[in-house]
């Protein structure tokens, strides 16, 4: 069988993985890996663009490639939602990454985002007219234990790994092209 690719965005919140997810899909010809969860739609979502909205049961009964539950919903990526002939693009939370490294039949690439941490906290701050402060340090702090350099170091190892840093509009127009270039690359290889 072959290999599927997938190229994935990490990254702490306020990092813009989101908005260097849109502007790749926008810019390339790239399959946007759309996952399931059994949360309840928000105000802003669209079913099928943001998320593949499941009951339990329709969760429990899909063939996932990696999954998860956070805050009592149930969060994955389907088999059949990957394109074998595309290069996948999404964003993946470290839990997703570590059960992909595990996949015999995924081909990995992550794409680390980082930026300050008053890079981050003014992005969240200016993402909602009434921001919820404790849940952005909240974030903030599950941020902190999750990414350390530990299981970061554990990622590095064992696929092709690229840190992006993403702290300013010049740097954020260069690494949006440096990913393309790479994905491209990678994809035709």
């Amino acid at each position: 069988m072959k290999k599927i690719k997938i190229f994935a965005l990490i990254g702490k919140a306020g990092s813009g993985k989101d908005f260097f997810l849109h502007e790749i899909c926008s810019r390339m010809e790239v399959h946007e890996i759309i996952s399931c969860t059994t949360r309840p739609i928000r105000d802003n979502e669209e079913p099928d663009i943001n998320y593949h909205y499941l009951t339990d049961e329709q969760f429990l009964s899909q063939q996932f490639i990696e999954s998860c539950m956070f805050r009592g919903w149930r969060y994955g990526t389907r088999l059949k939602d990957l394109d074998e002939n595309k290069p996948n693009v999404g964003v993946f939370n470290l839990s997703g990454i570590e059960q992909l490294m595990e996949n015999k039949n995924i081909d990995l690439t992550i794409f680390y985002i980082d930026a300050s941490d008053v890079t981050r906290l003014i992005r969240q701050l200016q993402r909602e007219s009434n921001p919820d402060i404790n849940e952005i340090f909240r974030r903030f702090q599950t941020d902190n234990d999750d990414f350390s350099s530990e299981r970061i170091n554990n990622i590095i190892t064992k696929c092709k790994f690229y840190p992006i840093f993403n702290d300013t509009e010049n740097e954020t127009i260069y690494n949006v092209t440096k990913i393309e270039e790479i994905i491209k690359a990678d994809f035709n290889s």
